[in-house]
């Protein structure tokens, strides 16, 4: 069964609990509020399948293959200044929902939505769900510089796809993987995109980050960005906290790299995940069908 007994071989995908046939394997959080699967031993029959269903045991080699690269920004001038960089992934949704596909990404939990991180620290949370209109792509865009809670996302995939629709899903590499382990392969309907990841934050500085906020300005918001355009475009990277749940709300409060605790621990690699600091799934020749990067150096190759 699993039993996880160093912390940086696990990423928290949660494939190993929803695979389960007993459902005997609980995502539990430790002080950092980092997710870990406990395995009720009395209910375990030792199928293995926990097992096989780990991205980490089971890491995919970085095999050699031909690759493609594409330089993307969205045409849609509203749309790009939602978005950390240049807007590809609205742009792979947009074609998958025009299918009748339904996309799964990560944002803020809001509602009912809340049950899907329950026990996660802090009361922003962000998590793994799905949308099927383009105008709630929204709610994906903007990085998150915080793990996102996967939860049932991957049993929804699952659901989505026997139903024989198109369906994308965007995460993390350790994520992608993990759903591709979950599902045994990857179905001729499914999409799987993960980008470049600095890290995975420990949930519980960014919930101390949030309380700070809210006793600094005085009020509680609804959203934090993490790389925020509105006042320098692409020239520097802002975290703001806004009063309402769209990314048009009143900043509160707005720092860059220098000044916030948040982003300083971040990129000075102080509050990350154990497992990210030897990343198994940091590759060249991934298992997803597209890796997307923020392509800030572009000028150096072409000024056009």
């Amino acid at each position: 069964m699993i039993s996880i007994t160093d912390k940086s071989k696990c990423c928290g995908c949660a494939a190993c609990a929803q695979k389960c046939p007993k459902q005997c394997i609980s995502m539990e959080y430790d002080a950092e509020g980092c997710e870990y699967p406990v395995v009720n031993a009395d209910q375990c029959i030792d199928c293995g399948l926990c097992e096989k269903a780990c991205p980490v045991l089971n890491v995919d080699k970085d095999e050699p293959k031909s690759q493609r690269a594409f330089l993307v920004q969205h045409n849609d001038q509203k749309v790009l200044a939602e978005s950390t960089s240049g807007g590809a992934f609205t742009a792979l949704a947009q074609a998958v929902i025009a299918n009748g596909g339904i996309v799964f990404g990560a944002g803020y939990l809001r509602g009912e939505q809340l049950v899907r991180a329950e026990g996660a620290p802090g009361r922003l949370k962000v998590g793994h769900f799905s949308v099927e209109s383009v105008d709630e792509l929204w709610r994906f865009r903007n990085s998150k510089y915080v793990q996102s809670v996967v939860g049932p996302a991957y049993p929804e995939v699952k659901q989505q796809l026997k139903t024989g629709r198109e369906v994308l899903f965007i995460g993390t590499p350790c994520q992608c993987e993990g759903l591709l382990r979950f599902l045994g392969g990857k179905p001729a309907n499914l999409r799987v995109a993960d980008f470049v990841c600095r890290a995975n934050p420990a949930r519980a500085v960014f919930a101390r980050q949030v309380e700070w906020l809210d006793a600094k300005v005085g009020v509680k918001g609804e959203t934090v960005l993490f790389r925020d355009k509105s006042r320098f475009g692409y020239r520097y990277s802002n975290m703001c906290e806004l009063e309402g749940e769209t990314l048009y709300g009143e900043r509160l409060y707005s720092e860059g790299v220098e000044t916030d605790p948040y982003l300083r621990a971040f990129f000075a690699d102080l509050s990350d995940r154990p497992i990210c600091y030897e990343c198994p799934f940091k590759k060249r020749y991934r298992v997803t069908d597209l890796t997307c990067w923020d392509f800030f150096d572009v000028y150096r190759l072409s000024k056009e």
